[in-house]
């Protein structure tokens, strides 16, 4: 991946935070993929 990537990447992340509901789990994170699906992010 070269830096460009990583840091639309990055960008990504941010909005993701700024906008949706990240839970801390036993297992991981959950994030939202997109407005419906949800995902587990683990250690």
């Amino acid at each position: 991946m070269n830096p460009e990537q990583i840091e639309v990447r990055k960008q990504k992340g941010v909005e993701i935070a700024k906008t949706s509901r990240i839970t801390k789990t036993e297992k991981g994170w959950t994030v939202p993929f997109t407005k419906r699906e949800w995902g587990l992010f683990g250690h």
